[in-house]
């Protein structure tokens, strides 16, 4: 393997690397999303009826 391909391929891993972390960023920031959303949601239908 020259040095060309080797850097070649360490790009490449480096890129799959790269995606892998971002779609793991989403996950996480999807799931907190929806976290804070269901709670809000909770908040909110509690706030309503303790109105009453």
């Amino acid at each position: 393997m020259t040095v060309e391909q080797h850097e070649r391929e360490s790009l490449t891993e480096k890129r799959t690397v790269d995606i892998t972390d971002i779609m793991l960023q989403l996950g996480i920031l999807r799931a907190r999303w929806e976290c804070a959303a269901s709670h809000s949601v909770v908040q909110i239908v509690q706030e309503e009826y303790h109105d009453e």
